[in-house]
């Protein structure tokens, strides 16, 4: 007897080695849907990311999501969202942040030139316990 409730799919939305990375192509492919993966591969190989139930729409508000996380795939670890933080930062300049205020991964314009995005984790996000 199979159980359809373990199964999910994914579709990819945005890819920035099919569509150029801007704050605008990013909203335009992903701003409607709800339940989405960013992952995140630096230059220098690492591999990260974060997941959210809400959807990237609005102009610049905070979004509180109790079961969005944050991850990293070399690392092998889960951090769970702060419940009395804001999850998701929402703002039509900007891309994926997780973590408004403190921003704890934060994707600028030009994200591939600069050196001003940011992963901090932890902040808006809780550490894995030991």
């Amino acid at each position: 007897m199979s159980n359809d409730r373990n199964k999910c799919s994914f579709v990819l939305l945005y890819s920035t080695s099919k569509i150029k990375y801007s704050q605008q192509n990013f909203h335009e492919m992903c701003d409607s849907y709800t339940n989405t993966v960013v992952l995140i591969k630096t230059s220098k190989g690492r591999k990260f990311g974060g997941f959210t139930h809400e959807s990237w729409e609005g102009e610049d508000i905070s979004k509180v999501d109790n079961r969005a996380f944050l991850f990293s795939i070399d690392k092998k670890k889960i951090y769970n969202v702060n419940k009395n933080e804001d999850a998701i930062g929402c703002h039509e300049i900007r891309g994926p942040s997780f973590g408004y205020d403190t921003r704890d991964i934060y994707i600028w314009e030009g994200c591939t030139q600069t050196n001003e995005n940011r992963c901090e984790t932890p902040y808006s996000y809780f550490p894995p316990k030991k």
